[in-house]
């Protein structure tokens, strides 16, 4: 039975690497005591803003997102590390890492035995994470169940309950639909909604998403920002599941000088009669223009921004390289 060391650090086992080093292999929950001074060093290269959103984290201010740092661990000395970000049992698989002087003897295989039991022992629904096709490291995930989401892809799934992952997305009654300002809780969340392959193509021009597409570091990106206060701002749309079923930014226009402020709006297929409620949550300010894009085969999203007091300014023909075919891109502003 793993042993629970701390209030929040748990001995998984203890293994010899292919050199007969031996390990621990732990498990560390935010916030996260000593490691904290451990872990951030040891994941120093990944740079901002994910330094930031690491060491915030690690200290625990993560809201209610399930965090869990896998180490093997020295002694105190950390040798490898992969982190996993989890709500509803909805997983992302990230900052996977050994120090280069203990590569290629097992530290990596043994943390994905130990992470992968303890996702089944907690009946996670899917997991996702990317890396580089074919790469050492895509060799190994394809061993523990992961597979890539697409023909030479580096972004790979490991759905346990496609059933479950599946029922999240369905339609919900307009009464047990909300809105909660966007958190670390929601993370994983966006995600998966950014991943499914349903919706409209341009799903966050400021963001830079579009088709079904990872929103790990995007959303990362977006806490970043949103340090900075209003008039930045960024909403969710929360289904009957506790799904992320869309996310709405208020940004700063970045490609020019400007005051302007830009708003993104997505919602999956199945909530879009809720946009205008994802809209209203942002509050528009009235000091500042703010402009939108979307892509031409948006008609709901394309209403609700009318209705919200949007006017269309522009099309750009083809602008968007989309598959099948690209897509006319619309500007509107408020």
């Amino acid at each position: 039975m793993p042993a629970t060391i701390g209030v929040m650090e748990t001995k998984l086992a203890e293994t010899a690497l292919r050199n007969g080093q031996r390990v621990d292999l732990l498990c560390i929950q935010p916030p996260a005591g000593k490691w904290r001074d451990r872990i951030a060093p040891f994941l120093a290269h990944k740079g901002q803003p994910f330094n930031w959103h690491i060491e915030t984290n690690l200290g625990g201010h993560n809201d209610e997102l399930e965090q869990r740092f896998f180490i093997a661990s020295i002694g105190e000395t950390v040798i490898s590390e992969m982190m996993v970000a989890e709500k509803h049992g909805l997983a992302i698989l990230g900052h996977v890492f050994t120090d280069p002087d203990w590569r290629e003897q097992g530290a990596t295989t043994a943390l994905m035995r130990v992470m992968s039991e303890d996702f089944v022992a907690r009946d996670g629904i899917a997991m996702h994470l990317f890396t580089g096709y074919d790469s050492p490291a895509f060799r190994i995930y394809s061993r523990f169940g992961f597979e890539p989401m697409g023909p030479e892809s580096g972004f790979m799934k490991w759905v346990r309950r496609p059933e479950r992952f599946d029922a999240m997305f369905e339609p919900s009654d307009p009464g047990d639909v909300h809105v909660e300002r966007t958190c670390w809780t929601h993370w994983p969340l966006v995600h998966k909604l950014i991943l499914r392959d349903e919706g409209d193509w341009l799903r966050n021009a400021a963001l830079s998403l579009a088709g079904p597409c990872s929103a790990e570091d995007a959303f990362v990106l977006l806490m970043s920002r949103l340090k900075d206060g209003p008039p930045l701002a960024s909403a969710v749309l929360v289904n009957q599941a506790g799904m992320t079923v869309g996310l709405a930014t208020l940004q700063s226009y970045k490609r020019l000088f400007s005051r302007m402020l830009q708003l993104d709006v997505y919602v999956h297929p199945s909530a879009t009669d809720h946009l205008g409620m994802l809209i209203d949550a942002i509050g528009l300010p009235n000091d500042r223009p703010v402009m939108t894009e979307i892509d031409a085969n948006s008609p709901q999203r394309h209403q609700a921004l009318l209705d919200a007091g949007f006017h269309e300014t522009g099309r750009l023909k083809h602008a968007l390289t989309a598959v099948p075919d690209d897509l006319d891109l619309l500007l509107l502003q408020a």
